[in-house]
């Protein structure tokens, strides 16, 4: 089945609810369980604890699917990375190249390069920084 890139740009938008929801539920359902196991070990009760415990697994995950969804993983991943936007005609090949693969694959250009990724990019081609300039 050949679909184009908006679909599965859909498809995988979906695909991420679910997977979220899913986080949800299976940290509310640790969190639920350490309480549990909580009220066992300390013999408080039961269902409070268990209660409790479920209550903090889903304010924790979600507050975390909230950041995921809304896009500032990327943004860790890249400042990890020591990623930076790569500015005007900087490394004139790459710039190239990247709006090549971009045109080819029928995608948006990314808005930050990854160094090691650029370097390793570069590696591959076979080119040297200090030649580019």
């Amino acid at each position: 089945m050949k679909s184009n890139w908006f679909e599965q740009q859909r498809s995988n938008k979906h695909r991420t609810i679910v997977l979220l929801g899913l986080f949800l539920i299976l940290v509310t359902a640790v969190g639920a369980a350490f309480g549990y196991a909580f009220s066992v070990i300390s013999n408080a009760g039961g269902q409070n604890t268990t209660l409790y415990g479920g209550l903090i697994g889903l304010v924790i995950s979600g507050f975390y699917a909230l950041i995921m969804y809304n896009g500032l993983s990327m943004q860790s991943v890249m400042s990890a990375n020591g990623a930076r936007p790569l500015e005007p005609n900087e490394i004139p090949v790459l710039e190239h190249i990247v709006t090549e693969l971009c045109l080819a694959a029928r995608i948006p250009e990314p808005a930050y390069i990854s160094w090691k990724l650029m370097n390793a990019m570069l590696l591959l081609l076979g080119l040297n920084l200090k030649k580019l300039d």
